[in-house]
């Protein structure tokens, strides 16, 4: 789920997992990723916990993001980078973006440019998540060489990216795929 629809009890959380009396997990090894909730980034940003922001980005502008991304409707990426922003001069930590690439969608050097744009504007890494094959879905991932391509298109544009390892891909495990082999989207 998204933790920042439940920011009390993320925090919450977070408090249990860096508490020296707890489980004492240094809070600069402690990540809370979202999809972009605005508000809920800037609700974060005031708690001054010194944690990593993920943003699961996914597409660099707004007419991408709504294709794939229901949240996007609601929440406009100029208003995520907005928060994003504001929680990075909170505490001067950078943030990372996740980029789920998708064959023939997000993966054109447009893309690579735009994405560039924000990750220079916001100091971030990059994640990028090659996508894992759900059936009934219309996107293809793309080949190994194709994601190298990418990150490489955008280390070219001073961004800190990598190319984030799949695991689970070979039981239909992997991220996204047991949603709908739960039948949970049936």
């Amino acid at each position: 789920g998204e933790p920042l629809m439940n920011l009390e009890q993320c925090v919450a959380a977070v408090r249990s997992l860096i508490d020296p009396d707890r489980f004492n997990i240094s809070a600069r090894h402690v990540t809370v990723s979202t999809a972009g909730l605005p508000e809920g980034i800037r609700q974060l940003a005031a708690t001054h916990l010194p944690i990593t922001l993920a943003i699961s980005l996914h597409a660099p502008n707004d007419a991408l993001r709504k294709k794939i991304m229901p949240l996007a409707n609601k929440h406009s990426l100029d208003d995520v980078l907005a928060a994003a922003e504001a929680f990075y001069e909170s505490r001067h930590r950078e943030i990372t973006l996740e980029y789920l690439l998708l064959a023939g969608f997000n993966d054109t050097n447009v893309c690579a440019e735009g994405l560039a744009r924000i990750a220079n504007r916001l100091r971030c890494n990059v994640n990028v998540i090659v996508y894992n094959p759900v059936d009934h879905l219309e996107f293809t991932s793309p080949s190994p060489a194709q994601a190298a391509e990418f990150v490489k298109r955008l280390r070219s544009r001073g961004v800190n990216a990598h190319l984030r390892a799949s695991r689970g891909g070979d039981t239909q495990a992997a991220c996204g795929q047991l949603r709908l082999r739960s039948g949970a989207a049936q």
